[in-house]
């Protein structure tokens, strides 16, 4: 593609961000307001910890803010269906500090001030749940275990870790600490215990079913809806506090955005036509924020090699580039200064090539070879259908199905649907392509673990388990079923 080509391509597809269905935020984005967001943002965690105590003096009734339960009571009519939602009554209170690591604990209580339901909130902005201190649990699951006092399971999790006995001492020591403390949150009745996972990502589930999702983007109109209330009670310093708050959501978290520039990058542009080539955008894109100082070894990400190496072999021309995309644009032309706000913001929310769990297993005294989440989960499924005398394709769908409802859980956008929880690679109804792809190599790693024998067919488990469209799979499906039959006593440790 020659330069003059490539200019205008590029400024082609900016040219419907701008003009698109998020010329909103691109707004925002060229000519900046100020905000206090931006001006004490200085990092993913650090971002998370701030967002998690601004989410938590809104749901505090006796918060400065003045808004009482309103705020508390929207969130959790959000986050839980009608019939079990609880009433926050103006006694509850945040825990002013992390209790347990918990990001967000809000605790309502009676007259008598007795602790009446907890409601636990684990935040994630820009990370996806992980283990909890070096054990082989995730982070929703040990949080749920503390909140009501689940000792036992605490005990456990820590005895079937890959952690050395002093770690082991230690956590040991802590749980026995903890379980001598008197009162706390251990007699709140079943049903007022509530537990949240707030996440900018949809689909994205937390690993302990207990917990409901709810997104950054619903959390935004929850934020519009305090902000007309404050704008409505002459709360104008409040108001200002949670308009920036929301400002912040909504450029940070704008899903159509995210999406209209991952398309840039993977060959689509922003009205989903495919673009000259596969990812013919990304070296372009990334040749300009390179050019404009925005790529450096610091905020370097998994996936960023890629688009370098591309962007090296053919130099981008800034301005051309940009008096091509102002020959394109109805309204006011934009000043470089604007240009380079706009490729700062699409390089910053590129897509990251955000690798899979890449755990590895042994499977009893074999030491020989270390196997992966897929193959140790074959292993695990004949030791299962041999325990439960299952021989059949139905008996084995619903007693392993019946784990996997059980241990993954229902969550909204990613139930379970009983479809595919084994294959027989031989027949299975593959497309062509997919056909090409990857029957040899199913087949070759059902013969290899040893295939499922039921019925007439030789099966092994599929790799989503029966979820449709599962995002990362092996740590929101496998991790967990593993982990589960860790604590069952199959023979499984850790290889790495």
């Amino acid at each position: 593609m020659d330069n003059e080509h490539r200019n205008g391509e590029v400024a082609d597809a900016i040219a419907r961000l701008i003009e698109g269905d998020s010329s909103a935020v691109v707004r925002d984005v060229l000519n900046p307001v100020a905000n206090f967001w931006d001006v004490v943002d200085y990092g993913d965690a650090a971002g998370e910890i701030r967002y998690s105590k601004m989410i938590g003096w809104l749901l505090d009734p006796q918060g400065s803010h003045g808004l009482g339960p309103s705020f508390a009571q929207g969130f959790v009519n959000a986050a839980f269906d009608p019939e079990v939602v609880p009433v926050i009554s103006p006694r509850a209170r945040v825990h002013p500090r992390e209790w347990r690591n918990i990001d967000i604990l809000l605790v309502d209580h009676d007259e008598q001030g007795r602790p009446l339901s907890t409601l636990v909130i684990e935040n994630k902005t820009d990370t996806i749940e992980h283990a909890r201190s070096g054990l082989d649990v995730g982070q929703t699951r040990w949080y749920n275990w503390v909140i009501r006092g689940d000792f036992r399971s605490i005990h456990t999790a820590i005895d079937v870790s890959s952690l050395d006995s002093e770690e082991k001492s230690r956590l040991h020591k802590r749980a026995d600490g903890w379980e001598a403390e008197a009162g706390h949150y251990r007699n709140v009745p079943e049903s007022g215990r509530y537990f949240v996972y707030l996440t900018p990502r949809t689909g994205d589930t937390a690993e302990d079913p207990d917990f409901q999702t709810l997104t950054y983007e619903r959390l935004e109109e929850l934020l519009a809806d305090a902000e007309s209330a404050l704008s409505a009670r002459g709360s104008s310093d409040a108001e200002k506090i949670v308009r920036d708050f929301r400002r912040a959501i909504h450029r940070r978290y704008h899903v159509k955005l995210d999406q209209d520039i991952h398309g840039l990058f993977e060959g689509e542009d922003p009205a989903g036509s495919p673009t000259v080539g596969a990812s013919s955008l990304a070296p372009v894109l990334t040749g300009l924020a390179n050019a404009l100082g925005y790529v450096d070894e610091e905020h370097r990400r998994p996936g960023d090699d890629q688009y370098l190496d591309s962007a090296r072999t053919d130099p981008v021309d800034v301005i051309a580039t940009l008096d091509a995309l102002n020959d394109l644009l109805d309204g006011h032309a934009l000043s470089q200064a604007e240009f380079s706000r706009l490729i700062e913001y699409i390089w910053d929310h590129r897509p990251q090539r955000v690798s899979n769990d890449t755990s590895r297993f042994f499977w009893g005294d074999d030491r020989a070879r270390k196997l992966t989440k897929i193959e140790l989960l074959q292993k695990i499924a004949l030791a299962f259908a041999q325990e439960h005398d299952a021989t059949t394709v139905s008996d084995f769908s619903r007693e392993f199905g019946a784990v996997i409802a059980r241990v993954v859980g229902t969550p909204r956008g990613n139930s379970f649907t009983g479809a595919d929880i084994i294959i027989d690679p031989d027949v299975h109804a593959y497309s062509p392509a997919a056909a090409a792809r990857y029957r040899a190599r199913e087949v070759a790693l059902r013969d290899e673990m040893g295939p499922l024998l039921l019925d007439d067919g030789r099966y092994r488990v599929s790799w989503q388990r029966g979820y449709r469209s599962a995002a990362q799979a092996g740590r929101n499906i496998h991790l967990p079923l593993i982990r589960h039959f860790v604590a069952l006593g199959y023979p499984i440790s850790e290889a790495s």
